[in-house]
């Protein structure tokens, strides 16, 4: 099926940038400040993010470690959700 976002790979263009950025500030986030870069970005183009193959997947062992990984911060979860329902929102609007 089509992905309806994208995590750990993603390759995007500079107008995916340019519209992420635009999206932090209508949010009044910076990209330091939130854990769901991966929701936004996904969102930022002008159709859905699609699928290709990259191969074997390498993930440092520190990834699932709390203080460094970001799933494990307390309001990543709530984060998480209120960054898609923002970002559907945007889908439906067509922005």
């Amino acid at each position: 099926g089509q992905p309806r976002s994208l995590m750990w790979v993603y390759a995007f263009s500079k107008g995916h940038l340019r519209k992420y950025t635009q999206r932090l500030q209508e949010l009044s986030l910076s990209n330091r400040q939130q854990f769901s870069d991966d929701v936004i970005l996904s969102m930022a183009g002008g159709y859905l993010p699609s699928v290709i193959p990259v191969g074997p997947l390498l993930r440092c062992h520190t990834s699932d470690t709390a203080g460094i990984a970001n799933y494990k911060e307390p309001d990543f979860h709530n984060d998480r959700l209120i960054r898609y329902q923002e970002s559907m929102q945007w889908l439906d609007n067509g922005t």
